[in-house]
């Protein structure tokens, strides 16, 4: 589970339309890490771009004091920098059975009581690794506030053996039919490559 320059090419590319609104509370389904193929002194210039006057000072000196600690841990840390920036969240849980000593071990398999809904939940790569994956989806619906936002990326097709799933995008539309949700936005992608879609027909044809 990481966040790679396609998943940071999505989220900017929102932000930049003003479809990423403020998620004060953020949940992670697996808990994210930088995956590396672009450079996180990015987000220096994100903080000029994307965040509030008055915490600009705060994150810069964040993201100077994680890149230069070379602990195992700071991969994830940049990873919620860039959720402070983009989403301008103050606060950040995850859950990972094998994330950094932050994150909860909670099987996803399995229903838990979290004690409080969240602004935003991320599943980005995690749905395909948990066998029961109604329950997590179910979990997702039950963690979120009304209003609040999933972001979804998980793999459609040729990652043979990665998971124990593959999704196909008639799924999140019919997902979002049956609880009433909002599609923001859809999209294809591969490591290399980002195509948004409108509607399910010309996502077929893209495919």
């Amino acid at each position: 589970m990481a966040i790679a320059a396609v998943h940071y090419k999505y989220f900017q590319i929102l932000k930049e339309k003003n479809l990423l609104p403020h998620a004060d509370s953020i949940l992670e389904i697996g808990e994210q890490n930088w995956y590396g193929d672009l450079d996180p002194r990015v987000l220096f210039e994100d903080v000029e771009k994307y965040s509030p006057e008055h915490r600009k000072a705060s994150l810069q000196e964040n993201i100077k004091n994680v890149l230069s600690d070379r602990q195992v841990s700071q991969l994830f840390e940049i990873a919620k920098v860039f959720y402070k920036i983009y989403f301008n969240s103050t606060k950040i849980r995850s859950i990972d059975l094998h994330g950094t000593k932050s994150a909860e071990r909670l099987d996803l398999n399995l229903p838990h009581d979290l004690g409080e809904q969240f602004d935003a939940i991320f599943n980005l790569g995690t749905t395909e690794h948990v066998f029961n994956v109604y329950q997590t989806f179910k979990s997702m619906h039950d963690w979120l506030k009304v209003g609040g936002r999933i972001y979804h990326c998980l793999p459609m097709h040729g990652e043979i053996d990665h998971g124990f799933y593959n999704f196909n995008p008639t799924l999140f539309w019919d997902l979002a039919y049956a609880n009433e949700y909002k599609i923001i936005a859809m999209a294809k992608a591969t490591m290399k490559s980002l195509d948004f879609v409108k509607d399910r027909p010309s996502l077929s044809k893209n495919i």
